[in-house]
């Protein structure tokens, strides 16, 4: 019974407190950013096969990547993206000036609001109004500056976050055919491999019987 704006608020703040933001190749296999043997040998293959694209990988699947724990804006927003549709609220992935992904949030009053899970940020205007007026995202990113260590290399200000929401706002997708189908087929080479040990066990059964 939770209204859905505020639903959508809290999921942005869960996923912002309790998601790292890392995407380093120091990391790969600390935070499993290869996706490891264990979990889909399919991926881990194509790590070495098209290492520009499954090296360090980023799932479609939204439980995936929180299961994983880390990842970059694109990774905080497959994930409150993922949970808001789950729960009824349309919701699409925004590539934002090229430098930045977010939520786009629709709900039932028409009104559509930017979640930014990254920065734990609420932008309540929709993408046509903050075009109009990039000054909207002025306020609510105006701490920018105190997400940062003071030696942090290229940090993201608030006259970056409202330059960046002035340019060009397109759809962002991350769905890999090649992921969905790699979870089914990864049981494919085990089944062939106990096909002999169940005809010897059917073999065995008939002649029981007879």
């Amino acid at each position: 019974n939770e209204p859905e704006k505020d639903f959508a608020v809290r999921i942005n703040k869960v996923v912002n407190d309790g998601f790292i933001h890392y995407w380093k190749s120091r990391g790969i296999d600390k935070y499993h950013l290869r996706v490891p043997v264990w979990e889909n040998y399919l991926l881990y293959l194509a790590s070495y096969v098209n290492p520009g694209r499954y090296r360090m990988y980023e799932f479609s699947n939204y439980r995936k990547n929180l299961e994983r724990g880390v990842g970059l804006c694109s990774t905080h927003s497959i994930i409150v993206k993922g949970v808001l549709l789950e729960n009824g609220i349309k919701a699409e992935l925004l590539d934002v000036g090229g430098r930045h992904v977010v939520v786009r949030a629709e709900f039932d009053d028409s009104s559509a609001w930017i979640l930014d899970p990254d920065f734990g940020v609420v932008v309540p205007h929709d993408t046509a109004a903050i075009s109009a007026n990039p000054e909207l995202v002025r306020e609510p990113f105006q701490n920018m500056a105190s997400l940062y260590y003071p030696d942090a290399k290229d940090p993201y200000t608030t006259e970056i976050m409202v330059e960046i929401f002035g340019k060009r706002k397109h759809t962002y997708s991350v769905d890999n055919w090649f992921e969905h189908f790699s979870y089914p087929a990864i049981w494919i080479l085990p089944f062939f491999l106990m096909m002999p040990f169940i005809l010897i066990l059917i073999r065995k059964r008939g002649k029981n019987r007879n």
